[in-house]
């Protein structure tokens, strides 16, 4: 199913750019790509979003991709839940969209889109296939028969289907090349883009979410937000926060856990099983991050894997303290003791004990705060959108395509 924003207007001279993803869904990935899609378009591209089923309690960012002007390729059989036959249907899907509007390059984010987009673009006749990994699925997401699976698919498409594969870091780059799953010429490393302007001067509105959290004066409001999954940690979040509550710095503390997700009923039990019920308050999905950010003092990520986390880079735009796992791409965003605090993944201990550095040393985190917001700037948008730009422009004109 195509859905297309009122007013659009295909661009019939511009190369066509066909962006896939798992699912529209709210996240950094989404994010993400709407952002680059919307400076692609300022560059002359004609981008269309190509997408399949979100699950529940995700969030569908259909609407603010049509009220952006892009074409919404339905693609009703892609998702997340593994299925021989449904993944069979979806990639057939893809092929009738892919042969329908005849893109001139397809660039493809999570995995099942990837591995199916990827196919399903090759048996079209696409010019051009890009795939950009934002996270190491290959790490800490699935089990090990699932993981198998997906390094097997991997291997496949990096091996013969793709022209290039983009990774966020270099970090990232290190650990995909250590697994081989395509020839170390296909690789490059392009920064995730970032408008850090709308983050600025949040004065205003950080009363919003203090007053839902009744924090009184005095008080810091220590908060995590994320999509509850088991990947993001919240568990050991809140196991850190009971650490925290055994101790008289504490009293001074209140939590805060923003987001939704399909543990959001399993978190809030065992949070109510640790005695939490009135230290950690859970306020579900918020439509506007800025506002989580203006009220909040500490902001944590827990995560067990990441990429280059878009919330992250909120955080430093909103010139916070940090506590974040040394994962992934985390370590090439902020540097420890410098402007985060870096901890090991799963570590509830670690985590307890660097919540309670920041919240003990106001100093800490004015330096952090002001040291995060100097480093986001090297995410700039612009600097995204030209790189994409010319990897687009050389990949295209070498296959002679206008």
């Amino acid at each position: 199913m195509s859905l297309q924003p009122n007013g659009s207007q295909s661009k019939k001279n511009n190369p066509c750019v066909m962006q896939v993803l798992t699912r529209l869904n709210i996240g950094g990935i989404t994010h993400q790509v709407l952002v680059l899609s919307e400076q692609l378009r300022f560059r002359g591209y004609d981008v269309h979003i190509v997408a399949g089923q979100c699950g529940e309690r995700e969030g569908d960012c259909t609407p603010e991709a049509l009220e952006k002007g892009f074409p919404v390729h339905r693609i009703s059989h892609l998702s997340n839940q593994a299925g021989l036959w449904s993944d069979i249907r979806a990639c057939l899907e893809l092929y009738r969209v892919f042969k329908r509007v005849r893109p001139s390059l397809v660039h493809m984010y999570m995995f099942k889109a990837r591995m199916l987009g990827a196919l399903a673009a090759r048996l079209a006749g696409v010019p051009v296939i890009i795939e950009t990994l934002h996270g190491n699925i290959l790490q800490g997401y699935y089990g090990k028969l699932a993981s198998l699976i997906i390094l097997l698919g991997e291997w496949i498409a990096g091996w013969t289907l793709m022209q290039y594969i983009i990774a966020p870091s270099e970090g990232q780059r290190s650990v995909l090349l250590a697994y081989r799953i395509a020839p170390k010429r296909k690789f490059l490393v392009q920064p995730v883009g970032f408008d850090a302007m709308p983050y600025e001067h949040l004065e205003d509105c950080r009363h919003q979410i203090r007053q839902r959290c009744r924090v009184v004066e005095g008080q810091l409001l220590v908060g995590i937000m994320a999509r509850l999954v088991s990947i993001k940690g919240v568990e050991d979040f809140l196991e850190a926060v009971v650490l925290l509550v055994r101790k008289d710095i504490a009293k001074t503390m209140v939590f805060v856990v923003i987001g939704d997700g399909p543990l959001r009923t399993e978190l809030e039990g065992k949070a109510k099983a640790l005695g939490l019920t009135q230290r950690c308050l859970f306020l579900g999905r918020i439509d506007d991050p800025r506002v989580f950010y203006a009220g909040v003092d500490v902001v944590v990520m827990s995560s067990w894997n990441e990429g280059t986390p878009i919330g992250l880079l909120e955080a430093m735009a909103a010139s916070k303290a940090i506590v974040a796992t040394n994962v992934g791409g985390v370590p090439d965003m902020v540097l420890h003791e410098e402007s985060a605090l870096l901890v090991p993944p799963k570590n509830p201990k670690a985590l307890a004990g660097a919540i309670a550095r920041l919240a003990d040393d106001p100093n800490m985190r004015k330096r952090f705060g002001k040291a995060a917001r100097t480093r986001v700037e090297f995410f700039s948008i612009e600097a995204l959108r030209e790189s994409t730009h010319r990897l687009y422009q050389d990949v295209l004109t070498t296959k002679k395509i206008t």
